[in-house]
């Protein structure tokens, strides 16, 4: 009786999936133990090298947060200039595979956290933790030199952050939410309107009296967006945060074809018309070196992308909204192929894996209940404000910002990019089937209200 009340007792649940999800990814290890360096990579440990040893502060290719971290470990050996696929590139990257994997199981923790302050069950808050944690869709990205992993890390945080906000307002939460949302920006500038749509739900939660105290983390986050922009342009003649949202939007245009003679006086016109008259693959760093298989080193042609896109877009707004809208469903349940199968292989850890990929593929069908969770939780919000529906509105926010934005600025792997808000997408969906939300008439009886 007394071991029922003591902390270990209390733990072992979580301690349980937590050594589970431990032993998952040993098992994947053992499937696909060599590192894998995407062309992502290449793009964020160069511009890593270039903030340390040019002493800037700003790069127009990547953003610079997680181009630090690449290059954090042979900065702190004393050789920055390590090159990229060396032995002691790869000596170097196997310590940030166990930052990222560490990131992956602490963010288990956080998101048992989350679960608890949404008053679900004990039980349901390990057994939607374990489903997570065994989610290949997520935790093989911890294997691989991109930003998915740490961003997934710092969007959890940022979740909990904004929820213990609402749940008791401080300027110490308000000052450590902007702060996330910086950290989030530098990773990946998708996010830049995220502080926005979080000052809106500020604003809509506590009404008037928190504008102003709200407002001046905001502006002070835009004065950093302004500056970065700046330097950019002063350095590069780039006036944005990275060139990667030009190639994403160019990709947008060829995968949607849309009509490009609005851009008709831009330098890159008569390649791309006659890129699109070939019918070549629809993929934007294909075009770019079709044109000059070098095109990276010269950043003033590079420069008219930028106005390329942005005539195409808005010329075609409309279309290009309305096709996007309709791919969000599609994007929703595509699954992440950075996901490393060993084909022809009959060990456990393969067959493992295989059942993994192949439930998480199936399992991304019943993320489409997140659509009319949102609208669930829309409605209910407007009805009646209080902590809860507050609390769901900011999880529903934060899913719905990720899969328009990704549909919005990307071309393709949405599976991997959506990736790293399933546990918010798939949230709402276990909100939904247990009736957490007001207005809704499903229900499966699995949790106690």
């Amino acid at each position: 009786m007394a071991f029922k009340n003591t902390l270990l007792f209390r733990l072992f649940p979580f301690i349980l999936l937590f050594i589970l999800a431990v032993l998952v990814r040993y098992q994947y290890w053992t499937v696909h133990p060599v590192l894998f360096a995407s062309p992502d990579t290449y793009g964020y440990y160069i511009a890593g090298q270039r903030l340390i040893t040019e002493g800037i502060i700003t790069d127009d290719a990547r953003p610079p947060f997680y181009s630090l971290i690449l290059i954090l470990p042979s900065f702190l050996k004393g050789r920055p200039e390590t090159p990229i696929l060396s032995a002691d590139f790869f000596a170097d990257m196997r310590i940030i595979i166990l930052f990222q994997s560490f990131l992956g199981l602490l963010s288990l923790a956080v998101l048992y956290r989350i679960l608890s302050i949404l008053k679900f069950s004990r039980l349901v808050s390990c057994l939607f933790t374990l489903f997570t944690g065994l989610n290949i869709m997520i935790f093989s990205m911890e294997r691989i030199l991109m930003t998915e992993t740490v961003t997934a890390f710092l969007i959890l945080l940022y979740t909990l952050t904004f929820i213990n906000l609402i749940k008791s307002w401080s300027y110490k939460k308000l000052t450590a939410l902007f702060f996330l949302l910086i950290l989030i920006f530098l990773t990946k500038p998708i996010y830049i309107l995220l502080p926005v749509f979080s000052f809106i739900i500020i604003i809509l939660i506590f009404g008037k009296k928190k504008i102003i105290p709200a407002s001046i983390p905001l502006l002070f986050f835009v004065l950093l967006v302004f500056l970065y922009s700046s330097l950019n342009y002063v350095r590069y003649g780039y006036y944005g945060f990275s060139r990667t949202i030009d190639f994403n939007l160019l990709g947008k245009i060829l995968t949607q074809n849309l009509n490009i003679e609005p851009s008709r006086d831009n330098y890159y016109y008569p390649y791309l018309s006659r890129y699109v008259s070939a019918g070549k693959e629809p993929q934007p760093y294909r075009f770019m070196e079709s044109v000059n298989p070098l095109y990276y080193l010269d950043k003033k042609k590079m420069n008219n992308l930028q106005p390329l896109v942005r005539s195409v877009i808005t010329a075609n707004f409309p279309v290009y909204l309305y096709k996007s809208l309709l791919e969000i469903p599609i994007a929703m349940v595509q699954p992440n192929l950075e996901v490393i199968e060993k084909p022809g292989s009959g060990s456990l850890a393969h067959i493992i894996v295989s059942f993994l990929k192949f439930f998480y593929e199936k399992a991304l069908y019943i993320t489409l209940l997140a659509i009319p969770s949102v609208f669930l939780i829309s409605l209910s919000f407007i009805k009646q404000k209080n902590s809860d529906n507050s609390v769901w509105i900011i999880i529903a926010m934060i899913a719905f910002y990720q899969v328009f934005f990704t549909e919005m600025f990307g071309y393709g792997e949405f599976g991997r990019i959506i990736s790293v808000t399933q546990p918010q997408i798939y949230l709402l969906v276990l909100g939904f089937l247990l009736k957490k939300f007001p207005l809704n008439i499903f229900r499966l009886p699995l949790d106690n209200d």
